[in-house]
Parts: C-alpha cells; structure tokens; sequence
C-alpha cells in the first residue's frame, strides 16, 4: 500500500522542503514533493510540522539499552539495534573490544546471522582488535591478545568475519602486526584498517598503509 506523510519538514540533498510530502511503498521511497497529490486509497499521516530527515550511520557503535554486543546472543543484538533505531540510527556496525575468543567468536556469528535478516538495520562488522596496545585502554590486567601474535590464534576470527567485516582496528607497533594485516587483507580484500588504542610512531602507520590503513 502507498503510505504519503503530509505537513512534514524534509531534509533532501538541496535542502529542506518546508511543509511538503514524502510518500513510499514497499519499504521504499517513492517521491518527495512540496504538496500532496494522492488518490483516495493511499494511507496519509499528518506529521504536523515535524522533521523528516536520513537516519544516521554509526560505524562504531559497542551497544545501547544497557546491552552490550560481547553479549553475543541475538536477544542482545535486537535490543540495541531497536535502541538506536528509536533515536534515528537506521544502520549499525556492531563494534566488538578486545575480549577472549569464544565471546568474539560468538559475536561475530552472530552479526552475520542477523544482518542477513529482512530490515536488518546491521550493515557489517567493526573489529576493534584483538591486537591493540595493552597499555592504552585495553583490559591490560585480563587482555588474553597481549602476547606473541600468530596465525593459529587469529585464523578462525578471520574466517568468521569474511564478507561482512568492514573495518579492522589495529595498533600498528604490535610485534607481528604485518603478518596479520597481510593474512585479513588476503583474507578480506574489501576490509578497511584503522590506529586505535596506539602509540605507533608514525614510521610504523606508514608501513601499514599499503594494505589499507
């Protein structure tokens, strides 16, 4: 059914529409207009005044509504994403911190499952580690991921994301780093680098750069 939204002020690429309609069918927008032009069998609300603008996009987002995504369970991915949603975010990248395996494991499992589901508002996957710096913000005293960084700790993470991680953090002074940025990039070829929780000189940013820093 087509549904127009009248009397509403609208947020468009060249600027606001005062008191105009938007109207959409389908889960889709169909026109904005300044005036409504409708027949009798469309569904009109009167939005009276209030704003109608693009939902925002959080890329780095670790939970809402008192939950957290290290939570892995998709009672927890729901009630985060309905949070945001109800405040104007239409699309979330669930962050997942520095946290032992099995519960990053979960987590990202679980992104995956959800965001394949109809109107999902999950978009991808936002790795904030494991291999930060320990000493900036990271849960030095119970960090699992302090350690020497190899293969065979790091190759089932990588798996599990492939196809949905879009951003990867990374402090880039980690003994190792290299290899690993070489394995996800080979990996995941569409994936985005990032600093976090580092104190990377910037000799040792540079060097990351080629594979997408």
């Amino acid at each position: 059914m087509l549904t127009i939204i009248k009397n509403a002020q609208i947020l468009t690429p060249d600027g606001w529409i005062p008191l105009g309609a938007i109207s959409f069918a389908d889960g889709r927008i169909t026109s904005i207009q300044e005036s409504i032009n409708h027949d009798s069998s469309a569904n009109v609300i009167d939005a009276k005044g209030a704003f109608i603008v693009p939902g925002f996009i959080d890329m780095h987002v670790h939970g809402g509504g008192g939950r957290d995504f290290l939570e892995g369970s998709d009672e927890a991915f729901r009630a985060i994403a309905q949070t945001h949603l109800l405040h104007g975010t239409t699309a979330i990248y669930p962050t997942l911190a520095v946290a032992p395996f099995e519960i990053f494991q979960r987590a990202i499992l679980t992104t995956e499952r959800l965001m394949n589901e109809p109107h999902s508002t999950i978009m991808g996957l936002h790795l904030e580690g494991p291999y930060l710096n320990p000493d900036f913000g990271c849960d030095k005293e119970k960090n699992v991921w302090k350690d020497a960084i190899v293969e065979k700790d790091y190759a089932e993470i990588v798996e599990a994301a492939k196809g949905f991680a879009k951003v990867w953090c990374v402090a880039p002074e980690r003994e190792g780093i290299e290899d690993f940025v070489k394995y996800v990039k080979r990996e995941i070829p569409e994936i985005v680098f990032s600093v976090a929780h580092s104190e990377a000189t910037p000799a040792q940013i540079e060097a990351l750069m080629p594979y997408g820093l």
